[in-house]
């Protein structure tokens, strides 16, 4: 097949039917199976006509016994290559990652391996097409990310305690991703602000810290060099560790469907439901466009206009 016939096929969505759901971090993710995405490249693409190669292959860290069982972590590295009519290749590269969990040692590092390679190679095949807008394979319908509502962030911190509540108020404070948030030292702190450069954006930003944020890190204890460091050594939190502390909280409150990603949502959404500009709104964030700021704040800022409008009808 070219590569004009192959993209029209790859822009169409993925039948519903071979869209499969799990729950990962107390929140529902859909997701394609391995051998389905295998046999659409060979519908798209003909067999024979595509290959893949595993280029790296990684154990993170050392096994760790969980309950007489062993857990093991991998990474993969997969480039996926493409051979059009004409005989240009077309290839795409994908990380992916596997994790665990088995009291045989052979059977947990086998299944784990094959399951970071097969996400890996997924990931390398949602890039076809059209790389720039993630033109996918994998396309689905699945619901997008929401912001937390008021309810449930009232009861989160009526529940939370120590470093749980600590880094629900970094991420909702600060409107920056947990991977930022684990990495804020003690030294970034500034003039009631907080120095921050996103690993994703790579922009750099000073974000004021909110009353209640302020409060936290003064009742916070200094035990290493990152705010949410833990234990007498001062080590390092996990982005595990800290899903799985913020998880328990949120099945306690019944708030499974909202993750720590949708605490950025709602710091972007809380400004935006106040009246603030685009501009504003990104100042705390780190978005470069208004189509992202409409992303993350477009239905706070709807309600807020239609509660308007409904008020000026009375």
């Amino acid at each position: 097949m070219d590569w004009e016939k192959a993209s029209v096929e790859l822009t169409r969505k993925l039948d519903p039917a071979h869209v499969k759901q799990r729950t990962q971090g107390g929140s529902g993710v859909s997701y394609g199976e391995g051998w389905h995405a295998i046999a659409e490249m060979n519908r798209i693409f003909g067999f024979g006509a595509w290959d893949r190669q595993t280029l790296d292959i990684r154990q993170l860290g050392e096994p760790r016994d969980v309950s007489s069982k062993i857990r093991v972590d991998y990474m993969a590295r997969v480039r996926v290559t493409v051979t059009l009519e004409n005989g240009r290749t077309v290839t795409r590269d994908g990380w992916g990652f596997g994790q665990g969990i088995d009291r045989d040692v052979g059977q947990v590092h086998e299944s784990t391996l094959k399951d970071a390679e097969t996400d890996a190679m997924k990931r390398a095949m949602m890039t076809f097409g059209n790389p720039a807008k993630g033109v996918s394979l994998l396309k689905s319908d699945a619901d997008p990310r929401e912001a937390w509502p008021q309810d449930k962030i009232n009861a989160f911190r009526k529940v939370a305690t120590g470093r749980a509540l600590l880094i629900f108020e970094l991420c909702l404070g600060t409107g920056q991703r947990i991977g930022d948030v684990l990495k804020m030292r003690w030294s970034d702190i500034e003039s009631n602000g907080i120095n921050v450069q996103q690993g994703k954006t790579k922009a750099k930003l000073w974000v004021p810290l909110t009353p209640r944020l302020a409060d936290i890190l003064k009742a916070t204890p200094r035990i290493g060099m990152t705010i949410c460091a833990w234990g007498t050594a001062g080590k390092a939190t996990s982005y595990r560790g800290a899903a799985d502390m913020v998880l328990e909280v949120r099945r306690q409150i019944g708030a499974e469907a909202y993750d720590l990603h949708g605490l950025c949502y709602s710091a972007a959404a809380e400004p935006a439901a106040a009246g603030c500009s685009d501009e504003m709104i990104m100042a705390i964030t780190g978005h470069k466009t208004s189509a992202m700021v409409a992303r993350y704040a477009g239905r706070a800022r709807q309600k807020a206009r239609a509660t308007e409008a409904q008020e000026r009808r009375k």
